[in-house]
């Protein structure tokens, strides 16, 4: 019976230390370690090459020039596969350079938001200053919904030329008569 007496009192004795020491448990067991950003950016946007033999199609895929009729002007269409992350993704962001090693002279000209009701997320037509014979450059990122951008697409480039004049055999005629 002495011994428990004697046990009593010591617990008595030390009951702020094991409260103290329960307090800190609690506050350690409770903490959630931060959680760092391990996500790694998305992959490289795959874009849409124009075939061989596409100035013979109807509507060319990929790289061509197009007429925008919501703006009225010609325009540069740029075109891309469905990101294999698409449900991951914020936007996809154009950039464009008048320069051919334009590592640092490319410029943000777009954006498409991803998953847009009733817009086309993977296809995007440059309207902006464009002027005949002048090649652009362009790449395309993926932008994550965690604010990661991912790596350059390929590189395309891509020119404006003149637009056709109706030409005949004879001069100005409208018609095209047999030539004597």
């Amino acid at each position: 019976m002495g011994f428990a007496f004697e046990f009593s009192g010591f617990l008595i004795k030390n009951m702020k230390y094991y409260f103290l020491f329960l307090v800190l448990i609690i506050l350690i067991s409770g903490c959630k370690q931060q959680e760092t950003d391990t996500t790694s950016p998305p992959d490289p946007v795959r874009l849409v090459y124009r075939p061989a033999g596409a100035d013979t199609l109807q509507d060319e895929p990929g790289i061509d020039a197009v007429y925008d009729t919501d703006t009225e002007r010609n325009g540069i269409r740029l075109m891309w596969f469905t990101h294999p992350q698409k449900k991951d993704l914020a936007s996809y962001r154009i950039y464009r350079s008048e320069d051919p090693d334009g590592a640092v002279n490319y410029n943000q000209i777009g954006s498409l938001q991803v998953g847009q009701a009733g817009q086309v997320d993977t296809v995007y037509i440059d309207t902006q200053d464009l002027q005949q014979n002048v090649r652009y450059y362009y790449y395309i990122t993926a932008y994550s919904k965690k604010d990661k951008e991912s790596k350059n697409s390929d590189t395309l480039s891509y020119r404006l030329l003149e637009y056709p004049v109706n030409l005949s055999i004879n001069g100005n005629s409208k018609v095209v008569t047999e030539p004597s």
